[in-house]
């Protein structure tokens, strides 16, 4: 029955391939005014597109989906609730809108492993016919290789979080191949996370620096004055996969030995409430199953407002052609591996002078590295 509705839903394509095509003659002959050098679409993931616009100058916004978490306003868009309803007027707006902003602009930058169009492969196809650009930035599950990554994990000889995940891992598989295959066929540019999004990518990638606005980066050193309890974070997108049990067991054992703790959990939160809390805590446990040289969208927030960030990360020394030397999250970040969470928070409990240390020096790296700057990303755009 799924695979009947999944055909249906791809052969839905065949109607938004004319729409398209009649949009783009329209477009053709009523050219649109002022040109933009880059279009930033189409699925909202922590905020990328948001920042992206942020940093990129002559550039407009896409969200066709929008994220709960975010109260963010885009150029073009569809803020529409009932995922149903959206599904339905995105069929025949979609590539209405594809039709008139290839004709604005040349260069097209998409978030994740959506497009205007179903089948992501047609929309390339008909861009590259107009010579336009496609640069793709890839965050997670829209190009990791459950198969490799498990295979790299299992070598290593530690659990990986895949073991945890409840989607289908051989339909994902399939999935991230056919990604693949499309993305070297027509991707111009690609930035992808090495080890922890390992893929079956073939052309060269680029290691995606992360982008802060400057303006909610918050030095608060005040918090850390007079410390009569540690203040928690730890806020799971995913607690299967982020190592919530074992936080959980970590923070109740500490609790049983005495120490003086304020543990926050959220979940289901806004960005808004999750960035008031960074505000005022002092310790952020971000994920622990972590193999790479990422600590995601919400470790940045955590540094940016002077937290101790304990987060599992790839400890080898690695130069990227494009990026910062990222071993130097070793010396602002508490590396923790899940084995490890009691231990380390422990460790830095006894010793406050570490937390604030670790505070400071994230947050100094993070704007030295993470902060909005176009010229980063100029030389490759």
């Amino acid at each position: 029955m799924t695979n009947k509705i999944l055909n249906i839903v791809k052969g839905l394509v065949y109607i938004q391939i004319p729409i398209l095509f009649i949009s783009d003659l329209i477009f053709q002959v009523y050219k649109p005014i002022k040109k933009i050098d880059f279009i930033i679409g189409v699925h909202e993931i922590s905020s990328n597109i948001y920042n992206l616009k942020k940093v990129i100058n002559k550039s407009k916004s896409v969200n066709l989906n929008p994220n709960k978490y975010y109260d963010y306003q885009y150029d073009y868009g569809l803020n529409i609730k009932n995922k149903y309803f959206r599904f339905l007027i995105n069929l025949f707006y979609s590539p209405f809108l594809l039709g008139y902003l290839c004709n604005k602009t040349n260069k097209f930058i998409y978030i994740w492993d959506k497009g205007f169009l179903i089948d992501r492969s047609l929309e390339f196809k008909f861009l590259k016919s107009k010579d336009k650009k496609i640069i793709l930035f890839f965050c997670g599950d829209d190009i990791r290789s459950p198969k490799l990554s498990l295979e790299y994990s299992d070598n290593l000889g530690v659990e990986n979080f895949l073991h945890f995940v409840q989607y289908d891992l051989d339909i994902q598989e399939k999935k991230v191949k056919k990604t693949a295959i499309i993305s070297d066929k027509y991707g111009d540019l690609i930035f992808n996370f090495p080890i922890c999004q390992k893929s079956y990518l073939k052309k060269r990638t680029y290691f995606p620096t992360y982008i802060y606005n400057p303006r909610r980066f918050n030095f608060l050193d005040g918090k850390f004055k007079n410390i009569k309890k540690f203040k928690i974070v730890h806020a799971p997108s995913n607690p299967n996969v982020k190592g919530t049990n074992l936080v959980r067991e970590a923070i109740n054992q500490l609790i049983v030995e005495g120490y003086k703790i304020n543990y926050i959990e959220l979940q289901e939160r806004s960005n808004i409430e999750v960035l008031n809390e960074l505000k005022e805590s002092h310790i952020v446990l971000n994920s622990f199953y972590g193999l790479g040289y990422t600590i995601g969208t919400f470790g940045v927030e955590a540094l940016a407002n002077c937290n101790c960030l304990l987060t599992s990360i790839c400890s080898e020394t690695t130069y990227f052609g494009n990026s910062i030397i990222l071993s130097e999250l070793n010396n602002v970040c508490v590396n923790t591996k899940y084995w490890e969470i009691q231990d380390k928070l422990k460790n830095l409990l006894d010793n406050p002078r570490k937390v604030e240390r670790y505070a400071y020096l994230g947050y100094n790296f993070a704007l030295e590295n993470f902060e909005c700057r176009v010229a980063d990303l100029a030389s490759y755009l």
